[in-house]
């Protein structure tokens, strides 16, 4: 379900997804909703992304952090222009498209301590999709993303301060909702992240700017999908979403898929499911950010292995973010990526404290 999948930060694509131990600014609110969030800010996010021949995703972002709650709201449409398939052999869970798909998500966060974050995520699911020459169907589900950051004690050397955090999430949990499948159920992308986070950073400044801070992300991940045989309302025997949490605790053996009419059959073991990403940022004057990131996808989805790099510039009431991402492998589905290329996402942002923000701005133009 690519809207489920699709992010809508382009600092998370340049990050490879490795951001669920990130809180502020680096942070999602669809990889972990106990990050979300500016301290006294409301942030504004545009979301405007074409991909294929004729497909495209619109909507918007809303966050803001107040005391120790933060709240954020994004809304999503995705128009594919009509039915496109990746064929048989490609990860469709990640890469099959209907019609049209909607996401509405609400998110919380709650600092229980200064150190201690905790999230919570609601996700409305509306899709149209068409089999064969039937009418349009609309089929609606809902999902739940649950999420935890530990800040731990910074620590102070001479000039280096290093500050390390620790995520995890559980995102899109639910039942299946009827997707590319005839009569039943396609399970949710539900995915299981673990993370860490080190930030170190300068004590020097420089225009009242810390000179330079580098921040390293890493995390690994698992898809939470299952189906098993079920006699639908038909009294026909077919494959179906399995119960989520059944699917919590049977997602740990090993996998076996079939493909192209069952003439070909694959499987992989526990290590052989798990997605690595890694990356980092290195922040100038907490102005000019450059960022580069990878991850290895698990042994089904190999061809979704990537490479990332960004770039942004932070001027605190607007905030520009560039990410290119690449396959690593030969993909033959490329034309029909939502993912690869160039991205550019701006960001609004208003202050709600009544101070004005310190950037580098004031320095250049006072």
């Amino acid at each position: 379900m690519p809207s489920l999948t699709m992010s809508t930060n382009i600092k998370t694509t340049s990050l490879a997804n490795a951001n669920v131990a990130a809180v502020g600014e680096l942070s999602d609110v669809h990889i972990n909703p106990a990050g979300i969030g500016m301290a006294h800010t409301v942030e504004i996010i545009p979301i405007l992304s074409s991909f294929g021949i004729n497909g495209r995703m619109t909507g918007a972002n809303l966050s803001t952090d107040v005391g120790r709650l933060a709240i954020a709201l994004t809304a999503r449409k995705m128009d594919t222009g009509g039915r496109v398939d990746v064929g048989f052999g490609q990860p469709q869970l990640l890469n099959y498209y209907v019609k049209n798909e909607s996401i509405l998500n609400g998110a919380v966060a709650y600092s229980i301590t200064d150190k201690f974050r905790l999230g919570l995520g609601i996700n409305y699911i509306r899709n149209e999709r068409k089999y064969f020459r039937s009418a349009t169907e609309i089929h609606e589900g809902m999902s739940f993303d649950f999420g935890l950051i530990l800040e731990m004690e910074e620590f102070e050397n001479n000039s280096v301060r290093l500050k390390p955090s620790f995520g995890f999430s559980l995102t899109d949990f639910g039942k299946g909702i009827r997707y590319n499948r005839y009569k039943t159920n396609d399970p949710l992308p539900t995915t299981l992240r673990l993370g860490a986070s080190l930030d170190f950073e300068t004590t020097n400044e420089i225009y009242d700017q810390k000179l330079i801070r580098i921040s390293l992300l890493s995390g690994i991940s698992k898809i939470i999908a299952r189906q098993e045989l079920k006699e639908n309302s038909a009294g026909d025997t077919v494959w179906t979403a399995m119960n989520p949490f059944k699917a919590l605790f049977n997602s740990w053996d090993t996998f076996h898929w079939r493909e192209a009419f069952f003439s070909q059959k694959g499987k992989a073991i526990l290590a052989e499911q798990i997605w690595l990403q890694g990356a980092f940022e290195v922040k100038v004057l907490e102005t000019f950010a450059l960022r580069m990131g990878y991850e290895k996808a698990a042994k089904r989805e190999n061809l979704l292995s990537k490479i990332t790099f960004g770039a942004g510039i932070d001027l605190y009431y607007l905030n520009i973010d560039y990410a290119w991402l690449n396959y690593v492998n030969d993909y033959s589905a490329e034309d029909y990526s939502y993912e690869l290329g160039h991205h550019l996402q701006l960001t609004a942002r208003i202050p709600l404290d009544g101070h004005k923000p310190d950037s580098i701005l004031n320095h250049l133009f006072k």
